[in-house]
């Protein structure tokens, strides 16, 4: 009777407790890459199209299926409030359908283990972080999670739909269903007829998501793979690191190679009793780790590509244990006491790190006043009131300063929204970490940004050689103009062209 109270009410009650106290804490909190989207969404909603700065159609994101997700509801409540809530509610889901996919998936894994899983997919800390701060994590991994969900119900369709349409939430899902279609007629577990409706969904999909790009945005890529590209010395790098376990895009303990190999059994384990069903967690993770191992460092140093993969992840990590220990652990006692350890220890490493990450002191720090963007708010509504309503704002970090400042923002750095400066990185093979690189002397000069805003180690390379408080950028002009406080001892810094 107590065992059963606390199953069915006590652990559910804790879980929704952490989760809502977790997004009341992150309430006024969003990613300042999240912030781009929200822009976009914006734009979207008042009539203006699809873009982040007026008139100029490019794809400076890649989570298209989250952004239009949002925007219904962005008629009606602001767009990170809206990004918020659905997180929320989809990670409730997430979690919800797991724990009762798990009956039909690990028929002979205790209820009490189900709770454990479910446990540690509410506090692993990059997929609920990065969920509660605007991203589009939750929306991902909450597809996944429904393939799954209607795989083990052996519905093959709704599973492949839901796996199809990932693909526009994120650019790398588009090579889950064909690698689940590969694996399902070599290891000749596909019906023909299923396969072959769902590969005519995936076509038609593909063809009409790049059709609509190429007559929207011209170009069959998000402009984000020329903004960041990923070159095969960075490559070998990620996979040297990947080898030693220390690939920072992939979230903890997942890098680690022992945890690598217990998610191996755990994927045999689901096959051998359902083998499409393990098939589609293999091509998920391994579309995952693919992924983490191609894209460059995020500048974040945590796992945020990795984290929408985090719950599938999961689940096949415990079904792997659980495997171990009911296959080649019979004879010892005590293995579900050293099971209920191992789990009990990822549960209380993943609290662990929301104290550890979230406590003040590092709270203030990079990345972190960038990550939670509050510093970034005040200095952006004051430029909105402050500057010329068609004034040009050069800056690296462009996300909240577009949404609150409605000012055309010129991103010199990376070109997540300007393709010459995007075309530029592709040709060099790196960012421009100054503003008077001469590889951006051209496209400085036909800008002609009103205003620069930048960091203070910026602005104070900038006027090293220069004692008179003034500094040139490509023959511009340009002075201190307003300080805006972000962090001790950085300060944001406006400076405006000075005209004759």
């Amino acid at each position: 009777m107590i065992q059963e109270r606390i199953e069915k009410i006590i652990w559910p009650v804790f879980i929704a407790v952490w989760l809502i106290a977790v997004f009341l804490f992150l309430i006024d909190s969003y990613m300042d890459d999240a912030y781009i989207g929200f822009n976009y969404v914006n734009h979207l909603i008042n009539g203006e199209g699809l873009v982040f700065n007026l008139n100029e159609k490019i794809e400076g994101f890649t989570n298209l299926g989250w952004l239009l997700f949002m925007a219904p509801f962005s008629y009606l409540v602001p767009v990170p409030f809206v990004s918020k809530a659905l997180a929320l509610l989809f990670i409730f889901i997430t979690i919800i359908l797991t724990y009762f996919m798990l009956k039909k998936t690990v028929p002979s894994l205790p209820s009490i283990f189900r709770l454990f899983m479910i446990t540690s997919i509410a506090v692993s800390f990059d997929f609920v972080f990065f969920s509660n701060v605007g991203m589009e994590t939750s929306l991902l991994s909450l597809l996944f999670v429904m393939a799954i969900y209607f795989q083990s119900r052996q519905k093959y369709l709704y599973a492949s739909i839901f796996i199809i349409s990932s693909l526009l939430v994120r650019p790398e899902c588009v090579l889950i269903y064909p690698t689940w279609s590969v694996l399902l007629i070599i290891s000749r577990s596909a019906d023909k007829k299923k396969l072959f409706q769902s590969a005519c969904i995936f076509i038609l999909v593909l063809l009409v998501l790049e059709a609509w790009r190429y007559f929207y945005f011209h170009n069959l890529l998000p402009n984000t793979f020329s903004a960041k590209p990923t070159t095969p010395t960075d490559f070998i790098k990620n996979f040297i690191a990947f080898s030693q376990s220390g690939n920072s895009n992939i979230s903890k303990p997942f890098a680690n190679h022992i945890v690598l190999m217990i998610t191996a059994f755990g994927a045999y384990s689901i096959t051998l009793h359902k083998r499409p069903l393990g098939l589609l967690f293999i091509s998920i993770l391994l579309c995952g780790y693919i992924f983490a191992i191609y894209a460059r460092p995020d500048w974040t140093g945590m796992g945020r590509y990795f984290a929408s993969y985090l719950p599938t992840a999961i689940i096949v990590f415990i079904s792997g244990l659980y495997f171990i220990q009911e296959r080649y652990l019979k004879h010892i006692k005590y293995r579900k006491i050293i099971f209920s350890a191992i789990v009990l220890s990822l549960i209380f490493s993943g609290i662990f790190d929301f104290g550890y990450r979230l406590r003040p002191a590092s709270y203030r720090q990079y990345p972190w006043y960038v990550l939670h963007s509050k510093p970034l708010v005040g200095p952006s509504k004051w430029i909105n009131e402050n500057t010329p309503a068609d004034a040009v704002i050069a800056t690296r970090r462009i996300g909240c300063l577009g949404y609150y400042s409605h000012r055309h923002i010129f991103d010199y750095r990376f070109g997540l929204t300007d393709e010459v400066i995007s075309g530029l990185i592709k040709q060099h093979g790196y960012r421009f970490n100054s503003p008077k690189h001469d590889a951006i002397k051209n496209r400085w000069k036909e800008v002609s940004p009103d205003y620069l805003l930048e960091d203070t180690s910026v602005i104070e390379e900038l006027m090293a050689d220069d004692n008179k408080g003034s500094f040139e950028i490509h023959g511009i002009k340009y002075q201190i103009f307003k300080k805006f406080p972000i962090n001790k001892n950085v300060d944001w810094i406006l400076c405006n062209k000075i005209t004759s």
